[in-house]
């Protein structure tokens, strides 16, 4: 999972990648390069919610995109 994939300073896919979506809709790298992330976010909060459902979960995440703040508390780097 954490293996060097793109050789780029960047460490991402390059920013024009075109993704197509479940719709048949595309949007490049840039629109969504979070997404994988939130819907990280969103699956463990799930689960958690699942686990204990009268305890409110806590999830922390680097990778935050719009709408991950329902789901998690995302972590500045400073």
């Amino acid at each position: 999972m954490n293996r060097r994939c793109f050789e780029r300073a960047d460490k991402t896919m390059p920013l024009d990648t075109v993704h197509r979506l479940d719709d048949g809709t595309t949007l490049d790298h840039r629109a969504i390069h979070n997404v994988y992330g939130m819907q990280n976010v969103r699956a463990t909060y799930e689960g958690l919610r699942k686990l204990q459902p009268a305890e409110r979960p806590f999830v922390l995440t680097r990778a935050a995109y719009s709408g991950a703040q329902r789901y998690a508390r995302h972590m500045d780097r400073r």
